[in-house]
Formats: C-alpha cells, structure tokens, sequence
C-alpha cells in the first residue's frame, strides 16, 4: 500500500523531473558524456552558478542514472530556490540508495527530505465533478501530464509561474495559470467543464479522391457552354435564313414563276442557313441537356465536420556521481 507521502512523491516527481521512463544500458559515449556533464555541474555549483548547474546534472542523470548524481541534483534545486525539485529528486534518490544498499546516502537523502518537508509549497488540482465526467479529460501543468489518481492530492510545487491546461476531444481547450510566490503556502486550482468545440466544415480534406467527380462536373459545365454557343448559332442563323428567303421571294416575284439569278443565289443561301440553324439547335439543345445532367449527377465532395480546438541555501556538500 502507498501512503500519503510515497503518493506525494511520485506525483511531484512526475510534475518536476517529469514522467518517468524506462531507461536502455547507457552507451560508453552516454556514460561519457554523462560523467563530462556531472564534472561541470559540481564546478558550476561551487562557483554559485546554480541556475547553470541544475540542467547538467539533470542532463548527466538523465543519460546515465547514478544515486550520486540524484543527492547532487537535489543539493543543487535546492539552492536554486526549487524546493519541490529538490525533495523529487531527494525521494529518487533515497530510493536508489535503499535499492543499492548504500546505507551512507540513504541516511543523507531521507536527512535532506526531512529538512524539506515542512518548507514544501503545495498544490492541489482540483476537478469538477462536471469535468470529471468528460471523456478524455487530460490536465497538463507546465506540459507535464497529471493523471487522474492525483487529483485533488496536495502536492510539492516550486515557487514561479505554472501554466495549467485542459484539453478534451470535441471540447474547447481551457488554459489559466497560477503563481505559487511563497514556499510552505497550500494553493488550489479548479478545474471546471470545458465548452464544447466550434463545429466547421472542412471541404479540404481527401482532396486527392475528388478528382474524378470534380472532372464530371467541369465536363458538364463545359459541354452546358458549348450547346449554349450552338444554341446562339443555330438561332442567329435561323433569322439569316427568313431574311433571305424574303430577300429571295421579292427577287423572284414575276409573272410565270421566273427568278432571276440573284433570286435564285439568295434563294440558296437562304435554305443554307435554315440547314446550319436546324443542326445548331438540335446539337446546342442536346449539349445543354447532356451537360445539366452531367452537373446534377456528378458526385458532391464529402463534407467533413471536424471541430476546432480554440490558461535557502544549504551546506556545501557534493557526492560522487555513481
């Protein structure tokens, strides 16, 4: 069974080491590095620089895990002004120690825990019992998952700023923040059921598969324009053609039926045009015909719906890394 304090534990580890992972066997050049990281952060740390220190010997750990580099880690959060790292790291490295039996480090990690206990800024998110009903509900705090079992715990958290976001599928992104300004203060934050997310259509999607139906649909429409231009030929020689043929029965008006030769030309060019408007017609009207059909039964793109997803120093002490 975990108690209060091993709860406590994992989840500020979680939130301040961030979630931990199962490690490979460390390379020769991981170790290497490692070790090269470590060197400059105890030098760092004993010239005071300790905002430069913390990230190489959080660096060196995270290639090559080692009991040493966990006291001297938390040794260094500690002067940084980062209690809630410290004690993390302090906590893994107590139980490194217990693990590797190295009675010396595990008196000097659960001593340095001790000291850190009462001096702790502790925060608690607490969730609506409408947000706890939302599926998928995830809490990050500074990009840090909090997962469900920590919940309303009170847990360590340095002093600063912390960004808090909550996040759901199909629901708006909530985001806040809270500033933690004194260490040994109690601090809690509400989590409270999201908005739903802003439905939109997105008529961008599978692009790639629209292009046969959006082919017939520029088909039809094309073929719709060329029986409109054979529809306005066809017409326009329609009224050449009567012109002509009243051109030509003027001409041709004598008594016994004679038409002279211009009559009898314009009599031609008048059965021409009748020919081209009757062809022009015929053809214009099928074309338009054909290409509504074409418009109306191409294949529509598919919509989709998607939603959019818009708040004290301590004492001098390093130890050996391994």
């Amino acid at each position: 069974m975990i108690g209060n304090r091993a709860l406590g534990s994992i989840i500020v580890a979680a939130i301040v080491l961030g979630a931990s992972t199962a490690f490979a066997d460390p390379t020769a050049a991981d170790q290497t590095l490692a070790q090269t990281l470590f060197d400059e952060g105890v030098k760092l740390m004993d010239q005071g620089r300790f905002a430069d220190a913390c990230p190489k010997l959080a660096e060196s750990q995270r290639l090559d895990p080692g009991g040493g580099t966990l006291l001297n880690l938390g040794f260094c959060r500690q002067n940084e002004g980062k209690l809630a790292s410290a004690w993390a790291a302090y906590n893994e490295a107590l139980s490194q120690a217990i693990k590797d039996g190295r009675k010396d480090r595990e008196s000097q990690a659960r001593d340095a825990v001790g000291k850190l206990d009462g001096r702790l800024a502790k925060l608690a998110v607490d969730v609506t019992d409408a947000a706890r009903k939302i599926d998928g509900l995830e809490i990050r705090i500074d990009g840090t998952p909090v997962r469900q079992a920590a919940w309303g715990v009170l847990a360590p958290i340095d002093r600063g700023v912390h960004g808090i976001v909550v996040s759901a599928p199909l629901k708006k992104e909530y985001r806040t923040s809270i500033e933690v300004t004194e260490d040994g203060t109690t601090q809690h934050v509400s989590i409270p059921a999201l908005e739903n997310a802003p439905i939109v259509i997105d008529r961008t999607r599978g692009a790639g598969t629209e292009k046969a139906p959006r082919g017939q649909l520029i088909v039809g429409w094309i073929t719709v324009a060329v029986g409109v231009g054979a529809l306005g030929v066809g017409i326009g020689s329609g009224i050449a053609a009567l012109d002509q043929k009243s051109k030509a029965d003027a001409l041709c008006n004598f008594p016994g039926n004679t038409c002279p030769k211009d009559g009898i030309d314009t009599n031609e060019r008048a059965k021409t045009y009748a020919w081209i408007s009757d062809f022009g017609i015929g053809i214009g009207a099928a074309a338009v015909i054909g290409g509504v059909v074409l418009v109306l039964t191409s294949p529509k793109a598919p919509v989709h719906v998607v939603p959019t997803v818009s708040t004290n120093g301590a004492g001098a002490s390093v130890f050996a890394r391994f």
